[in-house]
């Protein structure tokens, strides 16, 4: 049985433990994206018909990575997310975790499908920038959430990292937006 108790799986429990997640899955997809990015950045291009194709692939990662941590993460997290641990408390440890981490795939596979409709990328190169550190914060948070309640200065930490990365994207946003003014 999971170390989630009957009183976290209440509706006011449950919410706590989203707000907390989102702080860690910010935090975890932070790490895991960039390092996705320079993996799919090694796959050759889909299209390589011209010499852009590498930086549009990277303009493409920099602003669909923007949008999934300011929008798909924290959507992801509050609704799925949140359905499949209330669906999942009772599970082992491990089976629970392979569910987030499907869970987590299936959201990066939605995200990657998304780009794919904007932009002709190989699906290798989506696969390794979207499902794969998708479905890694999913599993890290998963596995991480007892301790992450147990100790504020974790819960405090994740937050004050996933500050990095929407603050830069709020930045980015926000640059291009004046800049078009």
């Amino acid at each position: 049985m999971s170390d989630v108790t009957t009183s976290d799986v209440t509706t006011s429990g449950l919410t706590r433990r989203t707000w907390i997640a989102l702080g860690l899955a910010e935090a975890l997809f932070a790490v895991a994206y960039p390092a996705g990015v320079l993996l799919a950045l090694k796959v050759p291009a889909a299209d390589a018909s011209d010499g852009w194709a590498d930086l549009a692939y990277f303009a493409t990662f920099l602003v669909a990575g923007a949008f999934f941590v300011v929008v798909g993460l924290p959507v992801a997290v509050h609704t799925v997310g949140r359905l499949t641990e209330r669906y999942t408390y009772e599970w082992p440890r491990w089976w629970a975790s392979v569910a987030h981490l499907g869970v987590g795939m299936m959201v990066g596979a939605l995200a990657a499908s998304l780009v794919l409709a904007v932009q002709n990328i190989a699906v290798a190169a989506l696969a390794l920038a979207f499902v794969m550190p998708a479905g890694l914060a999913a599993l890290g948070t998963h596995l991480l959430m007892p301790l992450t309640m147990r100790h504020a200065w974790i819960r405090i930490a994740s937050w004050v990292l996933a500050a990095v990365p929407v603050g830069l994207t709020l930045v980015f946003v926000a640059s291009i937006g004046v800049r078009n003014l």
